[in-house]
């Protein structure tokens, strides 16, 4: 593959000019709203499925430390650290758990402390 070496000028003249109003006149909720209703096949697909509630947030809400919080679930910190930094998502069973406790937190930490 050729490497192209260009100038910042030449660049900055090249660069494609955005009309940013008619953007955003066209990515507007009402916008989006009214092309869905036109068009059913325009929706994204959401499935079924509720997104799993965030770890951290749960954590944070609950008022614990990652250690405190981490014992609480029966798993080490390093798989907590994991799931709150995005490096792994929780499995089916630990989303499901995290749904559960995003509906109904004080009583879920009751039911799981017990």
């Amino acid at each position: 593959m050729a490497i192209v070496r260009r100038s910042l000028d030449t660049l900055r003249q090249e660069r494609p000019r955005v009309d940013r109003e008619r953007l955003r006149a066209a990515s507007s909720d009402e916008r989006i709203a009214s092309l869905i209703a036109e068009d059913s096949d325009v929706a994204p697909d959401m499935g079924d499925a509720e997104l799993p509630a965030e770890p951290k947030a749960l954590r944070v809400a609950a008022r614990m430390t990652q250690d405190q919080f981490a014992t609480l679930l029966g798993i080490p910190v390093a798989t907590l650290r994991n799931w709150e930094q995005s490096r792994a998502r929780p499995d089916p069973g630990a989303a499901a758990l995290f749904r559960l406790m995003a509906k109904d937190l004080p009583h879920a930490l009751k039911l799981l402390r017990a």
